[in-house]
């Protein structure tokens, strides 16, 4: 078309646009609608400022209320989605066809409004040729009819903002409107400079106008989300948009999940992708850990071990240019913020996409986790792919900035599916500064605004997710396998403690190397099993001297990997030994199954009870004779009838449902605590059917001066009687324990449970004595207030009472539900489950919680050995037993302060390494003593040699101050001589 055939030549029957939107004023425009009538509001709104439209008439569109009737309609196209028709008064349709040439049009999207108007102002005209136009290409960029749409819409957003948040405004309406309809005419002439100069002018004065009002920018942040299905031809669509010269910076989110499939893809986007983060035109935020490893069933250890991982992946395939982290699908708990800093991190996006949590009403605030600090974007994603949050995007923005926060918009979706809206935002964004600033996220974290107030997630955030997704997948037993996955950490650490000990005791000799040291270590590692933590238990007790006997003996030595005393027992062959040092009690029991011992015992067996001092050991020898009992001395019972009773625990069960009836312990004369069996199946959110225990039979079936043990058995029943499961109960109580064990074996009758785990459910269920009580969860080794109903912990919990605490061990199966007030149900069977037989420990007032229900996953081991000769002669057998050999190597004088991952790092010289770790919230000054004086001790801090600062020392002891809830990596050398 030439210019004297251009619209701008020829006379239209259309003199005004009009656009209808229901509202009074543009201080009450719509903030909310559904995102169909968003769509066409917007759409409504950019469509008439089609340059071919603008040039035709000669002047902007208008916008009117669409609840009263215009003053001037003859030459007047309306334009009104359908939700503002809704608006219309009764008598606009009479008017509108009393008035000559005038129309009202309606759609659902821009290319209808679009289509329609055109039809109507330029009606000679062909559509084809002139609703999207040729493109110009100017000197600096390419101008379409999108820089026409988007111009619209940023006067919308301008306007809404200074009038909404200012009540005035400060443009130039003239002038503007004059600078839009030169570019207009400049664009339908084909003078592609002018057009440009004009549409440049226009930006610059709604830049200018926001300015006047809202001196800080605005913050954009454009993340495309990938996956392994998205790297393809909708990859390349968005890389065509986001690599234009002209466009604003985007960034492209790859966690671990992604990495992978990244460097298998052949598809020509993927190496246009790895060429622009290469050459950083592209932001890429990423380093999340992968979905399948579940953060709430790690240790503190292995989730330090996850992010590196992770971050490492990332790097191997985008070397160093992941600064960001983030992850598409899982929580990202408040209390990694630590772990995360020291991988490297500048600024972190703990968000989760795929869940839609995880988001704050601030956009970037500070993440402290300890000592360390970095910045967090936090801001409620905006779904591109859609309308409604665009409305009133800008003066959202306003408030922010008004409220002293950080005003910043997070726009995230995946490749090739975004809105006009979206395109409309970056199209006005390439042009200036009017709607804000575009950023690439790793320079929005290192040269942005900071921000002033800290954020604080919750540690148990997703709590529910994991399991509602393994049940839904239709994981095989998802329970078991979880409770599996965390024991195999925990033994894996274990080991590494225990190789660590031992090279403690009698270090490597100089035949040795460090290399050969840590490669020994390491496999030890991968033997998460009970066989590879016997084997490192044995080379512990060999490093003392002991001979490791080849079956069980009169003799063994205990070793503990925990940071914790420890009560353990262990049968020998031969008589008890007497009570003294490190055993507790003795009592003769019957041989245990499958295992009589050597022929010359005559099956007389004895169980011990031992005390294990923290990362340290005990021994034990059977007696050679029996022991004489007084004739007034009795035999201290422990079961008796319904009860279990012994210096910490009364316990009575209930011989009608076989159940825990009440506990009575610590302070106070008052039942405490309760348990029974329950089935929960639970349908739209209505209270399950109550079922309740009928025992058949109560009895004792063992007693002596070491253990008592109850035995219940019966069936659940429903309120009809009917039954819906059968179960046999043990109770196990030990003397001098703190710890009530439960064996459980339920057998259900029938498969009722449905889909949904948290509603569908075998458990046991813990009872109360009060509704005050609150639940602190152990996570990655630290004790955290669980903020929901739903419970997901590996490590079990702890109901705290202020005076009194109980602990409750469900073996590492992670779920557990609070319920009608004061109940705890600890879950057993959900739909894909097929274990039958569980155990169970409920703990009452225990010191030190979270390193015992460590102990309860991964017990002290019992090495046996070569009866020690203690003495020369012969000894009468009255006289007490020798004293038997037990001591610490390593050992924590601090309360609530733990030590784990204790790992032999070199032997030339000899360095070891450590996590110390604050178990709550209150800060501590730690005092960590070893077996052999510390030559230097330096704390390790992040991926940077020069951020490891040197921790006092003095002799044996390592002082360290801690915050609450913080993780200290710790390496420390010793002193061989």
């Amino acid at each position: 078309m030439t210019a004297a055939e251009s619209p701008t030549n020829r006379t239209s029957p259309i003199e005004e646009l009009i656009v209808l939107i229901p509202c009074h004023t543009l201080e009450d425009f719509p903030a909310t609608l559904s995102d169909s009538d968003a769509r066409a509001l917007l759409a409504a709104w950019t469509a008439p400022w089609h340059p071919h439209l603008i040039a035709a008439i000669q002047r902007l569109p208008v916008w009117q209320r669409a609840d009263t009737v215009p003053h001037l309609l003859e030459r007047r196209l309306l334009l009104a989605s359908p939700a503002t028709s809704k608006k219309f008064p009764s008598e606009l349709r009479a008017a509108v066809d009393a008035a000559g040439q005038c129309e009202i049009i309606q759609g659902a999207d821009r290319s209808e409004f679009l289509a329609k108007a055109l039809a109507a102002v330029l009606p000679a005209e062909p559509l084809s040729t002139i609703a999207d136009g040729d493109p110009l290409v100017t000197a600096n960029r390419t101008l379409d009819a999108a820089d026409f749409f988007a111009l619209g819409y940023a006067s919308l957003q301008v306007q809404l903002m200074t009038r909404r948040l200012r009540y005035t405004s400060n443009l130039d309406e003239i002038h503007f409107a004059r600078l839009v309809v030169d570019a207009a005419q400049a664009w339908v002439g084909r003078r592609g400079e002018d057009a440009a100069a004009a549409l440049q002018d226009a930006y610059d004065l709604l830049a200018e106008e926001r300015d006047h009002y809202f001196s800080s920018d605005p913050h954009l942040i454009d993340l495309t989300l990938l996956a392994p299905t998205t790297l393809g031809a909708g990859l390349g669509d968005f890389l065509t948009s986001a690599l234009r010269s002209d466009s604003p910076p985007a960034n492209v989110l790859v966690d671990a999940d992604v990495v992978a499939s990244i460097e298998r893809a052949d598809h020509p986007a993927v190496r246009q992708l790895l060429r622009a983060i290469g050459e950083q035109t592209i932001g890429v935020a990423g380093g999340g850990f992968p979905h399948s490893a579940p953060i709430h069933h790690q240790t503190a250890a292995s989730t330090a071990d996850l992010i590196a991982s992770a971050k490492a992946e990332v790097d191997r395939v985008f070397p160093g240019r992941c600064a960001v982290y983030a992850r598409v699908s899982g929580p990202t708990p408040g209390d990694l913020g630590r772990s995360i800093a020291d991988s490297g991190y500048v600024g972190a996006i703990p968000i989760d996409f795929a869940g839609g949590a995880g988001f704050r009403d601030e956009s970037k605030l500070i993440w402290q986790s300890g000592t360390a600090e970095l910045d967090a974007l936090v801001a409620k994603p905006i779904d591109a792919t859609g309308y409604s949050s665009f409305l009133s995007l800008l003066p959202r923005l306003g408030q922010a900035i008004d409220s002293g926060e950080i005003a910043a918009a997070l726009l995230a979706h995946w490749p090739g599916q975004v809105s006009d809206a979206y395109d409309d935002l970056r199209r006005a964004a390439s042009w200036g500064l009017a709607i804000g600033r575009f950023w690439k996220i790793d320079d929005f974290f290192r040269d942005g605004e900071r921000p002033y107030h800290h954020y604080h997630g919750p540690a148990d955030a997703g709590s529910a997710a994991w399991l509602s997704a393994a049940v839904a997948s239709a994981q095989v037993d998802p329970l078991t396998t979880a409770a599996v996955h965390y024991r195999d950490r925990l033994t894996a650490e274990s080991i590494a403690t225990l190789d660590c000990l031992a090279r403690l005791i009698r270090p490597a000799g100089g035949g040795e190397s460090d290399h050969e040291a840590r490669s020994a270590s390491h496999a030890s590692e991968v033997d998460a099993t009970s066989t590879g933590i016997r084997d490192a238990a044995s080379q512990m007790v060999a490093a003392l001297g002991h001979r490791i006997a080849e079956g069980p003996g009169e003799a063994a030595v205990w070793v503990n990997p925990h940071a914790v005393a420890v009560r353990a027992v262990a049968p020998l062959i031969g008589d008890p030994p007497a009570s003294g040092g490190p055993i507790y009690a003795s009592a003769r029991v019957d041989p245990p199954a499958g295992n009589v011992g050597p022929p010359a015992t005559k099956g007389q067996w004895c169980e011990v009870t031992v005390d294990v001092p923290a990362l340290g050991f005990a021994s034990a020898t059977a007696a050679t004779g029996k022991k004489s009992r007084g004739w007034f001395q009795r035999k201290r019972q422990i079961a008796s009838g319904t009860r279990l009773i012994n210096e910490f625990i009364h316990a009575e069960f209930s011989p009608q449902t076989g159940g825990v009836q009440g506990i009575y312990s610590g302070e106070g004369r008052g039942n405490r605590y309760s348990m029974r069996l329950v089935r929960v199946v639970e349908e739209r959110n209505q209270p399950s059917a109550a079922t309740e225990m009928r025992c058949d039979r109560l009895r004792v079936i063992r007693d002596d001066e070491s253990k008592g043990v109850l035995e219940a058995t019966g069936a659940l029943v429903d309120l009809s009687g009917k039954p819906v499961a059968s179960y046999r109960m043990e109770y196990h109580l030990g003397r001098g324990s703190r710890w009530l064990d439960v064996l459980a074996d339920v057998e259900p009758v029938a498969d009722t449970l449905r889909d949904d785990p948290w509603q569908n459910y075998f458990a046991l269920r813990s009872a109360l004595a009060t509704d005050t009580f609150s639940v602190l969860v152990p996570l990655r080794d630290k004790l955290h207030r669980a903020e929901g109903k739903r419970i997901d912990a590996a490590a079990g919990l702890v109901a705290d009472e202020l005076t009194r605490q109980t602990l409750l061990f469900n073996d590492c199966r992670p779920a557990h539900r609070l319920c009608e007030g004061r109940y705890i149900d600890s879950l057993l069977i959900v739909r894909g489950e097929s274990a039958r037989s569980f155990s169970f420990a409920v703990g009452f007032d225990v010191p030190t919680p979270v390193e015992s229900l460590r102990a309860r996953a991964v017990a002290p081991i019992a090495v046996p050995i070569d009866r020690p000769q203690l003495r020369t002669k012969p000894a009468p057998r009255s006289t007490p037993a020798s004293p038997i050999p037990s001591g610490w190597l390593v050992s924590v004088e601090t309360r609530d302060v733990m030590i784990t991952n204790l790992r032999w790092e070199s032997t030339h010289p000899a360095v070891v390494s450590l996590l110390a770790i604050v178990t709550r919230g209150e800060s501590r000054q730690a005092r960590i003593r070893f077996c052999r004086n510390v030559a230097r001790a330096v704390r390790v801090m992040g991926v940077d040699p020069l951020r490891r600062r040197d921790v006092p020392h003095d002799g044996d002891c390592v002082n360290i101050s801690l915050a609450g809830h913080e993780v200290a990596h710790l390496q420390v050398e010793l002193s061989l001589g």
